[in-house]
């Protein structure tokens, strides 16, 4: 058989796209939360980081998921399906992995997110303060200087912040500190001492006892 050549051809326009990838933060801030329990996990809300993550992205344009594997943010499987209220499973540090997709296009892209739980402070608890009923004898009240239990309280941490109050309530909401010389108004009496971390702002409080003595 012999080739005929021949002027004939076919022509077939082809469109090629390339969508880019999302433009996400790569290196998102960690997500920190106080170690209430003292047992080195804690209760995140992961959405909190969504829109720094997204960077700008419209969230209306971009799905995003968590993942406890890279390999998992990769492959799109067992996402994390608690993710406004997602436990650690590491005590204390642990990364999980984020991955944004385009809904247009199913283009993706991943970063790995910090999650921290910071230990709160550790208070001492404090012998109580003790005084004699020298200022008008018999009336069982005394102007205490509050800070004389610090050292104790304290144990040599440094970096947080006191306050003292007359109920657990004011301590627990910072409300209402009171100052020395303070004067109790019962004999004996619980004050509380609130104790905040400078950096972490984790909370702590213990009770600490005034005595006038006869």
């Amino acid at each position: 058989s012999a080739t005929i050549p021949t002027t004939c051809a076919t022509y077939l326009e082809l469109l090629i796209v390339v969508n880019d990838v999302p433009q996400i933060e790569t290196e998102p801030a960690a997500l920190e939360v106080c170690d209430n329990d003292t047992d080195g996990f804690g209760l995140f809300d992961l959405s909190l980081a969504n829109e720094e993550i997204l960077n700008g992205l419209d969230p209306l344009d971009f799905e995003v998921t968590y993942f406890e594997t890279f390999d998992n943010a990769q492959a799109q499987t067992n996402p994390i399906t608690t993710p406004l209220a997602y436990t650690n499973v590491s005590a204390f540090t642990q990364e999980v992995y984020v991955r944004v997709e385009n809904i247009t296009t199913a283009c993706y892209d991943t970063t790995a997110l910090t999650l921290i739980v910071n230990e709160l402070p550790v208070l001492i608890q404090p012998d109580p303060l003790e005084l004699c009923d020298d200022n008008n004898t018999g009336d069982e009240v005394e102007e205490f200087t509050l800070e004389d239990s610090l050292a104790q309280v304290l144990n040599g941490q440094t970096g947080i912040s006191i306050t003292f109050h007359e109920t657990q309530q004011d301590a627990d909401n910072a409300e209402s500190p009171i100052f020395s010389p303070y004067t109790n108004i019962v004999n004996a009496q619980t004050i509380y001492i609130r104790a905040e971390n400078d950096i972490t702002a984790c909370v702590n409080t213990i009770t600490l006892d005034l005595r006038v003595n006869p």
